[in-house]
């Protein structure tokens, strides 16, 4: 299992209960393909559809940027949208959302 993924678990104790494979394993039974095993594709390919892995694929770097960004550098526009349907709900149906949102440090 890749760092990424291990924290990703670490940080979502309630919700994710493992990772069998390729495989992420919620706590309510449902299973969701990682897809870390395919190679990368194209960022425009990533921003259409991407994977569990895709979306955790660029690292936020911190403190403040000392030069623009690389060409496809964008940490955080690259979702897939059956996780955070999962582990938010809809964002089109407002309120039940909020409830589930978590303060990132």
């Amino acid at each position: 299992m890749s760092v990424r993924i291990a924290r990703l678990l670490a940080s979502y104790p309630d919700h994710l209960a493992g990772v069998e494979r390729d495989t992420l394993l919620w706590r309510d039974g449902t299973l969701m393909p990682i897809g870390a095993g395919q190679p990368p594709r194209p960022f425009h390919e990533m921003l259409r559809s991407a994977t569990i892995a895709d979306q955790l694929r660029q690292t936020y770097d911190p403190g403040p940027a000392l030069s623009p960004p690389p060409r496809d550098y964008s940490p955080g526009r690259l979702r897939n949208t059956a996780f955070f349907v999962k582990m938010y709900g809809d964002c089109h149906a407002g309120a039940a959302v909020a409830p589930r949102l978590r303060s990132v440090i």
